[in-house]
């Protein structure tokens, strides 16, 4: 049997509980983005997506609480969506972090929080 799902407020009011995905996708309007890494907080692979246009040479880099670089991907990309899987032992300690993507003359940064 399945059990229901239930949420309560601290009153102890119910409440409906509904679940929803979010699906990341180029449109044929793409346009230059960072979005919020997936999941986060994470433990152990973190999923960076993020839309490009036009296409061409994009760096990733994660960055410390100091302002230290800790890890860099540069490659050649298309227009349009792409990801970029990080491992946990990609980066050197637990806690938080800042992403910056740059292509070009555009730039968009975003944080994170690595877990135990």
């Amino acid at each position: 049997r399945l059990t229901k799902a239930e949420a309560y407020t601290q009153a102890g009011e119910a409440q409906d509980v509904n679940l929803s995905f979010i699906v990341y996708s180029a449109s044929e309007t793409t346009q230059f983005e960072l979005f919020q890494n997936r999941p986060n907080p994470w433990n152990n692979t973190t999923i960076i997506p993020f839309n490009l246009d036009p296409g061409g040479n994009a760096s990733l880099t994660v960055y410390d609480m100091a302002g230290k670089q800790v890890y860099r991907v540069q490659e050649t990309f298309s227009n349009g969506y792409h990801e970029i899987s990080i491992n946990r032992g990609d980066l050197p300690s637990v806690g938080l972090f800042y992403y910056t993507l740059e292509a070009g003359d555009q730039r968009a940064t975003r944080k994170m929080v690595l877990t135990d």
